[in-house]
């Protein structure tokens, strides 16, 4: 884990149409060279999954390209989540091939005692960086990947979230209650995030007729979490 985290609790939230018939599975994860996303792109790989690993490097991070090595199911692709063009070209270069999970986990956090995320002494540029990050680029790929998602089997997309973008919790200010500060940036950008795939959810039950959505609260966000939330939600929509 790196300052990324922060000792947040992760939260994922999964949005699972009906599953379908396919005989294999894919999963796509955006900023997969590092932390979380890396481990998800290694215990996917070792189970099986056709996985594409996003990075936006001008390179292929070393991480990945070890990965790929070991894994020969491992494809690396090239990501940025805050260009939209960007975006739309990896759509498009994956067009036919059913990504049965989107897991959105490329985000900004920021260092805890960073003035530019404090009242007073805010950096607005720095609070669009995290909103672009955070909130939009994973609504878009959302609805770039969209169809995507929906001609596979798993059909789920997944968007990481955290404690820090509970209202409830703010409200209690309960991350003083344990040396967490408030981070402007980061904390609005992933509440931002939680209404956006909430948004989804609604959007989706409506085109598909039924969807089941589900967050998966307190723990390490790793796959044996996902996998929780994962078939939870999917069993709720059945």
């Amino acid at each position: 884990m790196n300052q990324y985290f922060s000792g947040w609790r992760c939260i994922l939230m999964v949005i699972a149409l009906l599953p379908l018939c396919a005989e294999s599975k894919t999963v796509l994860i955006t900023g997969a060279n590092s932390g979380i996303g890396l481990e998800f792109a290694r215990q996917y790989a070792a189970d099986g999954w056709q996985v594409i690993a996003t990075h936006r490097r001008d390179g292929i991070p070393r991480s990945l390209a070890d990965l790929s090595t070991e894994f020969d199911n491992v494809q690396v692709e090239s990501l940025d989540v805050t260009n939209h063009d960007s975006i739309d070209r990896l759509a498009t270069k994956l067009h036919g091939t059913p990504i049965d999970v989107l897991l959105n986990n490329a985000g900004l956090v920021g260092e805890l005692t960073d003035p530019a995320q404090k009242f007073g002494s805010l950096d607005y540029a720095l609070l669009e960086r995290h909103l672009r990050t955070n909130t939009i680029g994973p609504l878009k790929m959302a609805e770039a990947f969209y169809d995507l998602v929906k001609a596979s089997d798993e059909r789920k997309i997944v968007g990481i979230s955290s404690i820090a973008a509970s209202l409830e919790s703010a409200a209690r200010n309960e991350g003083a209650t344990v040396g967490i500060s408030f981070r402007y940036a980061y904390n609005v950008s992933k509440a931002a995030l939680n209404m956006a795939y909430v948004g989804l959810a609604n959007d989706s039950r409506r085109r598909e007729r039924r969807l089941a959505a589900s967050r998966a609260g307190a723990g390490r966000a790793y796959r044996g979490l996902f996998n929780d939330a994962a078939n939870g939600s999917a069993d709720a929509g059945r």
